[in-house]
């Protein structure tokens, strides 16, 4: 069957994780999980191979970032984009097996991953809270002026870093679910499709391919009404539409 209208359009959401090279131990409350020192390497390691892989992917050398995200998951198994990024180059190969195996444990572990995210930015802070204390319990024993304008500009530097917000990391992401949604269709799952589609527009009711691909799916079932309803969500929220299938929906819905 042909999906009219469908999109596979895949927005990449990364993780930033941001001053975790920082930390030797970090503990989570949702997850009730410690990170101890042999964990943390290995996920240093992980990281480093991630970002390898990751240069290479953004530049569409796929056969080259393969081999440093499998390095990634073999160090931290949890690394959920390492397995997102792994699930849309088997896609992009046709193995729809496959990247749909990576990509249930992409969505199994994003939470996991977003909790550390958020650990690490806590630990962050703490640091340069310390750090802010020190620099100025030492002001006060400076005499150069040099000494004492280089410390004021240190101290204000850690004032405007404290300033920052702490990261809010939703518990899914809209892109995972829209993008597993893409992998269930090729696999012709089409409900499980459907179910992930609605998803994503739950967590973000603008994705507007979520929507689009919605409406290819109502299509297909005749249900026209709500295919017209979601296809003028697409256009809203700025998915790119195909005119060929606008034009057959609006001819089916005239002819019912």
């Amino acid at each position: 069957m042909k999906y009219v209208g469908i999109k596979t359009i895949v927005s990449i959401p990364i993780l930033t994780l941001v001053c975790l090279l920082l930390f030797t131990s970090l503990s989570f409350s949702q997850e009730q999980f410690k990170m101890d020192e042999n964990t943390f390497q290995q996920f240093t390691r992980a990281k480093r191979m991630f970002e390898k892989g990751q240069v290479f992917f953004l530049k569409k050398k796929f056969k080259k970032a393969e081999p440093s995200f499998k390095q990634c998951l073999e160090s931290f198994p949890q690394y959920s984009q390492a397995d997102y990024f792994l699930a849309q180059i088997y896609y992009n190969r046709q193995d729809y097996v496959t990247a749909l195996e990576h990509m249930e444990n992409a969505q199994k572990n994003y939470s996991f991953m977003g909790n550390l995210l958020i650990a690490a930015q806590h630990k962050y802070f703490d640091e340069l809270r310390t750090e802010l204390q020190n620099r100025k319990s030492r002001l006060v024993e400076l005499t150069l002026a040099s000494d004492i304008e280089r410390a004021k500009k240190d101290i204000a530097d850690l004032e405007s870093r404290l300033k920052d917000p702490l990261p809010v990391m939703p518990t899914e992401s809209a892109s995972y679910h829209y993008f597993h949604g893409n992998i269930l269709m090729k696999l012709k799952k089409f409900n499980e499709a459907h179910a992930h589609y609605v998803k994503a527009l739950k967590i973000d009711p603008t994705h507007g391919n979520a929507s689009n691909n919605l409406a290819s799916l109502y299509y297909m079932i005749k249900k026209y009404d709500k295919a017209l309803y979601y296809l003028n969500q697409a256009e809203a929220n700025g998915a790119e539409i195909n005119p060929d299938f606008k034009k057959a929906l609006l001819k089916a819905m005239k002819e019912k």
